[in-house]
């Protein structure tokens, strides 16, 4: 049980400064030598050791990473950046010397870290957003010094969400900070309210006239019944036409009728009785539709 709460309450590294502080060694060890492309390795090994961190690093190993980066300005000749980085570790660690093996007592590296042990400079805000926490150089701060290099921490609930070493030249990321004030956009002024003239009105529009009303339409005359003209001469003709037809049908069936009947007397067959019988009987049906067409034909022509 007591481990369980000592493990939630221990701080939880993605690294650990033992990293850091290893990666350091790495690049005292190439410094030594002389091995310019192991320091510049080992540079950069520490500064990702660094951003891999979630909780605040102890000062004496941030003073580890500023005396690394102040012997790799040394290597490359950059005398003004050494000494702001050695500045920068003596702030935290000032009985700390650099090895003889490296810095031997009298020449130039040693000569110029113990005239890097310089006083506080100036210093500037972080401008935190209300959700961070700064840490600067391993201890709680709002500040970070301008002349020298800082080791920069943000946590959010307890947490650090950033860490880097950074120049004083170097810019937090925005994200973690206060927010720009929007200015108000003030609303466009339309043209006729900015100048002095008042906008003119507008004219009135006329009244309509109104419409003139609609005379009443006149009522239709009746229709006068049409006289029976020519049509009805023309279908009375055709009914004439028919009777007649149907009339020399009649007597032509009679005819035959009446040939068939003497030609069965004097030879009498199947065909002739046939004959003679269609003859007889078509001759009486034409002659009873004869006459009703001549009915038609008197009665339609009154």
């Amino acid at each position: 049980m007591i481990l369980t709460l000592l493990a939630l309450v221990a701080p939880t590294y993605a690294c650990s400064p033992a990293d850091v502080e290893s990666a350091v060694q790495e690049g005292v060890i190439a410094f030594a030598t002389m091995d310019e492309d192991g320091v510049s390795d080992a540079v950069a090994l520490a500064d990702a050791k660094v951003a891999c961190q979630t909780a605040p690093l102890p000062p004496a190993t941030v003073a580890q990473v500023h005396r690394m980066h102040g012997l790799a300005a040394f290597l490359e000749g950059d005398a003004a950046a050494a000494t702001s980085a050695f500045a920068a570790a003596l702030s935290l660690d000032p009985t700390t010397v650099l090895p003889v093996k490296i810095a031997p007592e009298g020449g130039k590296l040693a000569r110029l870290y113990a005239e890097s042990n310089l006083p506080p400079g100036p210093t500037s805000n972080l401008s935190l957003s209300a959700d961070y926490r700064g840490y600067v150089n391993g201890a709680e701060a709002s500040k970070r010094p301008t002349d020298r290099p800082a080791v920069v921490q943000l946590s959010e609930y307890d947490v650090v969400k950033y860490s880097a070493w950074l120049v004083p030249t170097s810019p937090i990321p925005s994200q973690y900070q206060l927010g720009a004030t929007v200015a108000e956009t003030p609303e466009a002024i339309p043209e006729h309210v900015a100048t002095a003239e008042p906008r003119p009105e507008k004219e009135p529009k006329p009244e309509k006239e109104p419409k003139p009303e609609k005379e009443p339409k006149a009522e239709k005359e009746p229709k006068a019944e049409k006289e029976v003209g020519p049509a009805t001469h023309h279908g009375n003709t055709g009914v004439w036409v028919a009777t007649g037809v149907t009339a020399a049908l009649a007597g032509g069936l009679f005819a035959t009728s009446a040939v068939t009947h003497g030609s069965f007397q004097d030879d009498p067959t199947r065909m002739g009785y046939t004959l003679n019988h269609v003859g007889y009987w078509g001759s009486i049906g034409a002659g009873a539709l004869a006459v009703g067409l001549l009915t038609v034909g008197i009665v339609g022509s009154f």
